[in-house]
């Protein structure tokens, strides 16, 4: 592909995909969710790290999860899994006792053959159906076979999420990132989505609207309330929610299916319809939650120890990792 620079406001889309769009696998609210578990057609994808130096990559049937079949195991701490077709990706975290961590992104059959490296020090990444972009100092885009690597970001922009259109991310300046900002794929615009850093984990963004959470301080400079606020591209804002607090407490694991809205809060899985009513429905309780994913109307929860899914029926599976 011959290399184009595209200049936007400072920011260049240095190199566009084919006819400038590539189509994600996962919606941007998995994107910013992703972590040790996915799932794909009738499987659930798992992480195991049972210890410092260990782990592996397992995968069962949710009707079946005392079957599970290890796919591979070895002295690395692996994360931010994803599959797609016959193969698993994901970023392995390699120590040494005379070097620093080592994270380089991998992918290797759902069989547990063909194990290879695509691409070294990941940050994190975003598995499209025909390439995979990354975040490595620089953001970077390469096909799923790790070939055809092309530089798409200039440093100090971070990668945050990915839809078939827009490339989200965060920018370095001085000390600190600010932003998101979101660029077209094909370098024909760029737009700061809010003006103060945000958490990737209290932001999301669909369509023409972002969701993103503010907390307000009182006079002592104590936190006193968390809101979650609806920002469409003409600048209107819309308080969708509202929390009391009396110290410290973030909104994670924002996700977002059809008219659905799920957050975390204090341990405690919610959602509410983001369309206009602020009444929240409790969903799930858990102290330890990491990661919130949504598949239609199916939900898995990860938090380290075991996998929660819930599916449209309601019905809770819990899958224990076990030692």
């Amino acid at each position: 592909m011959r290399k184009s620079e595209i200049f936007c406001n400072r920011t260049k889309i240095i190199t566009q995909p084919k006819n400038g769009i590539s189509k994600p696998i996962e919606s941007i609210g998995n994107q910013l969710n992703q972590g040790d578990v996915c799932k794909s057609g009738i499987w659930i994808y798992m992480i195991r790290n049972s210890d410092e130096y260990q782990s592996s990559i397992v995968k069962f049937e949710i009707d079946n999860v005392e079957d599970k079949e290890v796919i591979f195991s070895d002295e690395t701490q692996k994360s931010q899994i994803s599959v797609l077709g016959d193969w698993i990706y994901f970023i392995a975290e390699a120590y040494g006792a005379d070097k620093p961590a080592e994270m380089d992104l991998y992918r290797i059959r759902t069989d547990g053959s063909g194990k290879m490296k695509l691409a070294d020090t990941v940050f994190s990444y975003v598995l499209c159906e025909d390439e995979i972009y990354y975040d490595s100092a620089a953001t970077f885009a390469m096909s799923l076979d790790g070939t055809g690597k092309r530089k798409v970001l200039r440093e100090g922009n971070y990668l945050l999420a990915l839809d078939a259109e827009w490339l989200y991310y965060e920018k370095l300046q001085g000390e600190e990132l600010i932003g998101p900002y979101r660029i077209r794929l094909d370098g024909s615009g760029t737009e700061m989505l809010l003006d103060s850093r945000i958490d990737s984990s209290a932001f999301l963004a669909q369509g023409d609207s972002v969701y993103f959470s503010v907390t307000e301080e009182s006079s002592e400079g104590i936190p006193s309330s968390t809101s979650i606020v609806k920002k469409t591209m003409d600048g209107t804002e819309t308080l969708l929610t509202k929390m009391s607090v009396s110290g410290y407490y973030d909104v994670t694991s924002l996700n977002k299916e059809g008219k659905w809205l799920y957050y975390s809060f204090r341990g405690k899985l919610y959602r509410f319809d983001a369309s206009g009513s602020d009444a929240k429905e409790l969903i799930y309780s858990d102290p330890n939650m990491v990661s919130v994913l949504l598949y239609g109307e199916d939900l898995l929860i990860s938090n380290q120890k075991q996998i929660v899914y819930i599916g449209k029926d309601g019905n809770v599976v819990k899958c224990f990792f076990g030692t």
